[in-house]
């Protein structure tokens, strides 16, 4: 009986000793992997790739902002196009081009 109880310390040591092993290599992998969050920062085209966005930090939050679209003129080819669907309508008149259409972000 005595054996038993030496082989279940023995045991319940090996399994601290491999939980803390895990924990320490979780905790390594994690912080080795870990991305920096202002990778997010640049322009970015859509999945239809008519539009880009630029992603931008002010202060502690990201923001996005239209910069380019595939029809951003007007059928004249010279005037930008407005905003006029806003639900806004003291917005609706504004240019779409810079446009915040992100905000916020942390």
């Amino acid at each position: 009986m005595k054996q038993t109880i030496i082989i279940n310390k023995q045991k319940k040591e090996k399994m601290k000793k491999m939980i803390l092993l895990a924990a320490v290599l979780f905790t390594s992998y994690a912080a080795l992997f870990a991305q920096d969050p202002d990778m997010i920062k640049g322009v970015w085209l859509n999945d239809n790739k008519d539009a880009k966005v630029e992603i931008y930090k002010s202060g502690d939050k990201y923001f996005g902002k239209l910069i380019w679209t595939q029809n951003m003129y007007e059928a004249d080819g010279k005037t930008l196009k407005k905003d006029n669907k806003n639900s806004n309508e003291q917005l609706r008149n504004r240019s779409i081009l810079n446009i915040a259409i992100l905000s916020g972000f942390t």
